[in-house]
């Protein structure tokens, strides 16, 4: 699931480190298209981005004679709304609080609202957040504007779609062993959010956290320059320090090998096969 904020809103970018290490540790982020990274000695930065579009973000953490890092593509739109969700509370009892069954749910959930409603699967995003009780939030994206369409009519009509489709209870799915998990709107103060206000922030600041706690842990990579200036291979051996290295291709297909003794969760964004336990 790709991660969802709105422009020139601000939002944390966390890294999660497993295991955790006492050591001093260094990092250094890459937004966008910069070259020069952002440098820190916390785990966490805040940032802006100004305009719209799928934007690469890009961490190293050095730490002793080892560096970990790992990218995630964030969507920056111009609009959009969120729509909180709730769970039939027997869900909780199925919970595992892992992010594939976290990514499983939001990916039925979606797939779900969009047959319902007729809105097209890449305007819909479910985040199923951490915890107990089982709750998520659904972003309603917007579409490119067009010129013969009132895009705030449109995006009325949508969100009523949903809306409808929720309260009229035909959202549910069934667990393994027949049990039917019902969809529902959740009760808040706010309703339906958008960006721009204080509830609108604090949903993108969760949303992008949530994105990286998601998937556990950067990866560990021991980088070695293979030619001064030239490429970069991963491993994992404990060899004496080396100097950094501009992070690695960006590209979502790039593959690196894993060997040693230490422990990590690779950053996946890549699609994959909906795990078993859920009846599509």
């Amino acid at each position: 699931v790709v991660p969802v904020i709105g422009v020139n809103q601000e939002v944390n970018l966390t890294a999660v480190l497993l295991p955790l290490n006492p050591n001093l540790t260094v990092f250094y982020w890459w937004i966008g298209h910069s070259l020069q990274p952002l440098l820190s000695l916390d785990n966490s930065v805040t940032t802006k981005f100004t305009d719209a579009g799928d934007v690469r973000v890009t961490v190293q953490a050095a730490c002793g004679n080892s560096v970990l890092q790992d990218s995630r593509l964030v969507r920056v739109l111009d609009q959009f709304q969120v729509v909180p969700l709730r769970f039939s509370r027997e869900l909780d009892t199925f919970n595992p609080n892992t992010p594939e069954w976290r990514e499983d749910v939001g990916l039925v959930v979606t797939r779900l609202l969009s047959k319902e409603t007729s809105i097209p699967e890449e305007l819909l995003v479910t985040v199923v957040k951490p915890g107990l009780p089982t709750i998520a939030d659904l972003y309603v994206l917007l579409p490119l504007p067009r010129p013969t369409r009132k895009r705030s009519l449109t995006s009325d009509k949508r969100l009523a779609a949903v809306q409808q489709a929720l309260n009229s209870h035909r959202i549910s799915f069934i667990l393994r062993g027949g049990l039917r998990i019902l969809v529902e709107l959740r009760d808040t103060d706010t309703g339906p959010q958008r960006p721009g206000g204080s509830g609108g922030y604090w949903a993108v600041v969760v949303l992008f956290v949530i994105g990286l706690f998601a998937v556990g842990a950067f990866i560990l990579y021991k980088f070695k320059r293979k030619r001064p200036g030239r490429t970069v291979y991963a491993q994992m051996h404990n060899e004496k320090e080396q100097e950094m290295t501009s992070p690695v291709s960006h590209s979502e297909d790039a593959q690196s090998t894993m060997q040693g003794n230490h422990s990590g969760v690779v950053l996946s964004i890549n699609s994959r096969e909906m795990h078993s336990y859920l009846v599509g």
